[in-house]
């Protein structure tokens, strides 16, 4: 049940309780990714060395990062840096279980656009000071998804916990955040439809300030 309400979620943010009279309609989606939290977290805080700094980040958001494996770790290349990444999970048969057709899947190698890997490095960040309200997902355990998304000027970095190691029915260890493509201010939101019978007191997508 999780499992499909989670995935039916991170791939259209479609919010049941979002929408307001005064808000205007998400901007389709341009570019959706998925792969490992544990190793896309990994990457987005090696390639971003000043993940709080706007202008590094833009600087980050020029370039693409690819990823491949490698014999102590992932390799990792972006712009003219290289460098291996080492993690401390590995992906399981459980990550990015359930996708739309188009999505790139890392698992664990592929390329991903630069600002996309900026916003989640930007989340990352933010969340060290953050306390989910309903419980922060679980980087490091394998299997725990990373869901990025680019609709027009905005990026959406959603973490979802892996779904067979969430033995209840709820929304902890789903988190949502919404990233400016310019200024990389973060703000969280409430994404989860199970039911909404929780209390977050985040709103949702389309009552974000524009």
């Amino acid at each position: 049940m999780k499992n499909l309400c989670t995935a039916a979620i991170v791939a259209t943010l479609v919010l049941a309780n979002a929408f307001s009279a005064e808000s205007a309609p998400l901007d389709p989606v341009s570019y959706e990714a998925c792969g490992g939290a544990n190793q896309l977290a990994a990457v987005a805080q090696a390639v971003a060395s000043e993940p709080t700094s706007a202008a590094a980040l833009r600087e980050l958001s020029a370039k693409s990062v690819q990823i491949v494996p490698g014999a102590e770790g992932l390799d990792v290349k972006a712009g003219e840096r290289h460098m291996t990444v080492k993690t401390t999970a590995s992906v399981s048969h459980a990550t990015c279980s359930v996708v739309r057709p188009g999505t790139s899947v890392l698992l664990p190698s592929g390329t991903l656009p630069g600002a996309n890997v900026a916003a989640l490095a930007a989340a990352l960040a933010y969340r060290r000071s953050f306390a989910w309200p309903l419980g922060a997902a679980h980087l490091d355990q394998g299997g725990t998804s990373v869901y990025l998304q680019t609709r027009g000027r905005y990026l959406f970095v959603s973490i979802i916990d892996n779904p067979s190691q969430t033995h209840q029915l709820g929304c902890s260890g789903d988190e949502y955040y919404r990233v400016d493509s310019q200024s990389f201010a973060v703000l969280p939101f409430d994404g989860c439809v199970e039911g909404h019978a929780h209390s977050t007191a985040l709103p949702g997508v389309m009552q974000l300030p524009a």
